[in-house]
């Protein structure tokens, strides 16, 4: 028991950071107090992540670090597969450098998050014998593929040619750069912003059926997880790649 004491002490010592456990992350979690980033390769980020977390993996750190905090006090937990939690460990020694205070390690990571059947978001698999469902919201027929995402074979084909209802409003949910680089024809720029882990929900348009939609459906994926309940019965999400060539914008499903 002593040398696992000392060990932990020493690893907080080295990493600026405190090891938690599944009681407190969940703590953390319930209460929205702590931004929680997992610290793996995006490919391991999108099979299946902790609900609202970001990816800062250790190896586009560089890259990536511009969706951290400003605010060095702000609480962070780092986590990665499992409990010998070696990247976010790895992760947390550079967050130490850049002055973060507050940084926790959940060394249990998504294997043990999942365990407990706590919320979870990954990027959705399109099955081959998948059931679509119909849905009229607003006076909009929408089909899913899943609770909140809207069937690819059944939209792309829709806005790629221009035939989107009127009815309908689509939201890139990218950075105003990115949006004013390329995006989808008619759409409106509602960024959401992964570091306070909100969207301005007032700029939404009024009496029609919402369409997020970013480059890989994980953002738009994040955003959705923030909205309220009855929000969230008129808006959707587009689990589709989104290619963009010379200003133009289409759809793969």
């Amino acid at each position: 028991m002593k040398i696992i004491v000392i060990l932990t002490l020493f690893a907080t010592a080295i990493f600026g950071a405190k090891i938690i456990d599944i009681k407190e992350a969940k703590e953390l979690y319930s209460a929205n107090s702590a931004l929680f980033i997992d610290a793996r390769e995006f490919k391991e980020y999108k099979k299946g992540t902790i609900a609202k977390a970001i990816n800062v993996p250790l190896k586009r750190y560089k890259r990536m670090k511009k969706w951290l905090p400003i605010d060095k006090n702000a609480t962070i937990v780092l986590f990665d597969s499992n409990k010998e939690s070696v990247v976010a460990e790895k992760l947390a020694k550079k967050l130490t450098k850049l002055g973060y205070k507050n940084l926790l390690i959940f060394n249990a990571g998504v294997a043990e998050w999942q365990r407990y059947k706590l919320p979870i978001m990954s990027s959705i698999k399109e099955s081959q014998n998948r059931v679509v469902k119909t849905l009229n919201v607003n006076g909009a027929n929408i089909e899913l593929q899943d609770d909140g995402v809207v069937d690819s074979n059944w939209i792309v084909p829709i806005i790629n040619n221009g035939r989107l209802s009127k009815k309908i409003a689509l939201i890139d949910v990218r950075s105003k750069a990115q949006y004013k680089k390329a995006h989808l024809k008619g759409a409106l720029n509602v960024p959401f912003n992964r570091e306070s882990q909100t969207i301005d929900v007032k700029r939404f348009p009024k009496d029609k059926v919402i369409l997020f939609y970013c480059k890989k459906g994980l953002r738009s994926l994040e955003a959705y997880n923030t909205l309220d309940k009855k929000l969230q019965k008129k808006v959707f999400i587009l689990q589709t790649k989104l290619e963009c060539k010379d200003g133009i914008c289409i759809l793969k499903p």
